[in-house]
Formats: C-alpha cells, sequence, structure tokens
C-alpha cells in the first residue's frame, strides 16, 4: 500500500473566516454583533450592541438646567437628591448634582422601581466624573437600597454591584463592591481617583453566577476588571440605578453625570 504525505492547514483565524471583518485596525473595545442581514458578523462599540436589539433598557441622561435630568424607559421615575444643574465640558453634556451643605446630604439619583435582576442579565453602565475627590463617600451601580443608604456607609446593608470611592475609609483607587444583602466583597480596581471621566461598565450573568465589573478611562479603554463569583445580589432581587455621592462635611459637594444607562438582555 503506497503512503502518502497528509498536511493539515493550521487553525485559521477568526480573521480568516469568510464572514467576518478583514482587519481589527481601529476596533479596538468593540464587540461582534451579527449583521443587519443576518449573513455575516461585524465590529459595533459595545454600547451600541448593549442598548440595540430586544432588551428593555432604561437611561438617566442630561435634559435641562434644573432638578431633573432626563430619565426614560425602565428609569422613568427615578428619585433625585440635592440640586441638578446642566453643564458642558470636553467630555461631553452633563448634568452637576450637588449635595446639601450639611454632612450627610446627597446628591445623586437612586431608588424609584425595581427594574433589573440578576436572572434577566442586566450590563449597567455610567459614565462619571468627581469635581473633587476630599470629604466624599460616592457609589454608581445597581442596588435595592436609596442613594442615602448606598452612601452612608462604606459597608451598606443591602444587595448591589458597584463602583464605590470613600474619602472616609481613605480610598486611593476606585473599587468594586459587591453584596448578597449579608456579606460584602470589595476589589481594589489599582487605578488612582481623580477627577478625569471614567466609566463604570458590569454585565451580571445568571446562566454562570457572576458579574464582570470593568472600569474604563475617557477614551473608553479598559484600565481594570474584575469577575464577582461569589456574594453577588440573588438571582431574582430586584435592583434599580444608585448613582450618586454624600458629603463628609458641611459644604455641598458635587460630581457630574454624563449618563446611566441599563438594559435587561432578557426581557420580562
Amino acid at each position: 500500500m503506497a503512503s502518502h504525505d497528509m498536511k493539515l492547514d493550521p487553525t485559521p483565524t477568526f480573521l480568516e473566516l469568510g464572514d467576518v471583518p478583514a482587519s481589527y485596525s481601529g476596533e479596538g473595545g468593540k464587540v461582534v454583533v451579527v449583521n443587519e442581514a443576518e449573513d455575516a458578523l461585524k465590529f459595533v462599540a459595545m454600547l451600541a450592541a448593549v442598548m440595540t436589539g430586544r432588551g428593555q433598557w432604561g437611561e438617566i441622561a442630561p435634559k435641562q438646567a434644573s432638578n431633573s435630568a432626563g430619565m426614560i424607559g425602565l428609569y422613568e421615575g427615578s428619585s433625585v437628591s440635592g440640586t441638578v444643574l446642566l453643564g458642558q465640558d470636553a467630555d461631553g453634556i452633563y448634568d452637576t448634582a450637588t449635595s446639601g451643605a450639611t454632612s450627610g446630604n446627597e446628591g445623586g439619583w437612586g431608588g424609584g422601581y425595581a427594574v433589573h435582576a440578576r436572572r434577566l442579565n442586566p450590563i449597567f453602565v455610567v459614565n462619571l466624573k468627581l469635581v473633587s475627590t476630599a470629604l466624599v463617600r460616592g457609589f454608581w451601580g445597581l442596588a435595592d437600597r436609596t442613594l442615602a443608604i448606598m452612601c452612608g456607609a462604606d459597608n451598606p446593608v443591602g444587595s448591589y454591584i458597584g463602583l464605590q470611592y470613600s474619602s472616609p475609609r481613605a480610598d486611593a483607587n476606585w473599587q468594586f463592591v459587591s453584596k448578597d444583602n449579608v456579606t460584602q466583597n470589595i476589589h481594589d480596581t489599582g487605578v488612582a481617583v481623580s477627577t478625569d471621566a471614567v466609566y463604570a461598565r458590569f454585565t451580571l450573568n445568571d446562566s454562570v453566577p457572576s458579574i464582570l465589573a470593568e472600569l474604563l478611562d475617557a477614551a473608553y479603554a479598559v484600565v481594570a476588571t474584575y469577575t464577582f463569583v461569589a456574594n453577588l445580589p440573588a438571582t431574582a432581587t430586584g435592583l434599580w440605578p444608585v448613582v450618586g455621592i454624600e458629603t463628609q462635611t458641611a459644604a455641598g459637594k458635587a460630581w457630574q453625570l454624563y449618563f446611566a444607562r441599563g438594559v435587561n438582555v432578557k426581557k420580562t
């Protein structure tokens, strides 16, 4: 019997497939989705991928120079604390939320309706900037408690996932934090807190119980990531957006909200 040499082609890369984009160039931070014709794949920005499709969504975003940001979709009816004024800088249009001038006063949004739960696989993104890092405690994420509770302590009661900063705790860096109504799980991002704009993104997964926490810089590049697999909000616990700060002194403290946006990948 004659012998024959057999040559196998190496496993092709993603770009060598026939129905995908030709290059990764300029596509950093984007995700792959099926195109509108449903016959190929394409790269799109993460936020576009998250906010399109079948998911139910909500948003808090700048609207007008008054004590009410634009609250639409699932987030309509979110409670407002402090005063809110419209502004603009190089990072975009924002609402400045300022607390009252008594220690323990809050400025931001929180409460309302339980529009998210881990079983709905929500994705939540907030774009924010601190005006000052002195004498302030803040939380930006999803929780089952009010803004006053979430910003009133370093380890507040309740169930939540979010980004946290506390000058009373002497934080030097942004902190990711989760809690299952019993035990808090805190992770130091290693990224110094500053007055630069940042994004925080949280992807809740129910099929494989976990939460992916990501911190992104003003250019939307990921600078810190951590996957929580313990001390997660229970699968059916109702959550809503909570974003804001509490002053730790007898003076108003402010921060800037460019947007807070969430979507339930699974419909209720």
